[in-house]
């Protein structure tokens, strides 16, 4: 399995959250990292929604200007393969919902005449 190149802002970031081994991670030891890292809410993005990576993030009670951030363990990372090795993902069908009640009744929501034509 291939990961994202270690030098990229969203691989130093993984190896940093994967380093706390699930601890917490202050938003600025994520700012401190070398190279600097310039869009770390992007990099966060991409980790979570293109590698499916699960990453909370929160704040300290009390004092909302202290953010974290932690990565929740997982025995594998299937989606950090490359796309050309990436098993498809089968779309969930759902069964027909029960028709809710309406809001309007049928009469209420035929045509009424415009002022336009009674004149």
């Amino acid at each position: 399995m291939r990961r994202r190149r270690p030098d990229s802002q969203e691989g130093r970031i993984l190896s940093l959250l994967e380093s706390a081994q699930g601890r917490k991670v202050p938003l600025p030891a994520i700012l401190d990292l070398r190279p600097r890292i310039s869009q770390y809410s992007r990099a966060i993005h991409t980790l979570r929604h293109k590698h499916g990576l699960h990453i909370e993030n929160g704040t300290e009670p009390g004092r909302p200007d202290h953010t974290w951030f932690r990565l929740i363990e997982r025995t594998h990372y299937p989606t950090l393969l490359d796309s050309a090795d990436r098993q498809t993902v089968h779309e969930v069908k759902r069964a027909p919902s029960v028709s809710a009640p309406m809001l309007f009744s049928e009469a209420e929501l035929q045509g009424t005449a415009r002022w336009e034509d009674v004149g």
